[in-house]
């Protein structure tokens, strides 16, 4: 089976950390990163696809306490201002307050520069907003923006 993948064109075998880059800068979240089994598919953006208000019909175990919850962060894409990428973990602030934590980063050949996505403060999660990454001793600033952080015809390299 590999072999008739390889034979075919225009596949090419790529390895997890591309297949990481690439649905990082689609913002496509991954399970054991952005989405665990303590995460609020709220807090995720993805409430539109339980229906909840077109579908008051329909019953699920949880329903009642998802209809009740205040979403209080909410997991978005950062465009850093370097190459350099913050990690899983590293803390986000705005104007010198911790507001969130990185849940994925990576350089973006796409987009050229840093990305990363992020569980912030809900807040502190509207485009255009100044954070900064802590990384280490480095300090990453960045900014909120909308997913993907490209969009058809403004990517860096031809995606096949």
């Amino acid at each position: 089976m590999w072999q008739t993948l390889l034979d075919t064109d225009p596949v090419l075998p790529a390895g997890l950390g591309a297949r990481d880059t690439l649905r990082l800068e689609v913002g496509y979240p991954l399970y054991g990163h952005e989405l665990t089994a303590a995460t609020s598919v709220l807090n995720a953006g993805f409430g539109a696809m339980l229906k909840l208000a077109e579908m008051p019909e329909r019953r699920f175990f949880g329903r009642e306490a998802l209809e009740a919850m205040k979403p209080d962060k909410k997991l978005v894409g950062i465009r850093l201002e370097s190459r350099r990428a913050g990690r899983a973990g590293c803390e986000v602030s705005a104007a010198g307050k911790v507001v969130g934590t990185v849940s994925s980063g990576a350089f973006g050949p796409s987009v050229g520069t840093a990305v990363a996505m992020a569980w912030l403060d809900a807040e502190h999660a509207a485009p255009g907003t100044a954070l900064e990454i802590a990384a280490g001793s480095a300090i990453l600033p960045g900014q909120v923006c909308e997913l993907p952080f490209y969009t058809e015809g403004t990517a860096r390299v031809k995606l096949v």
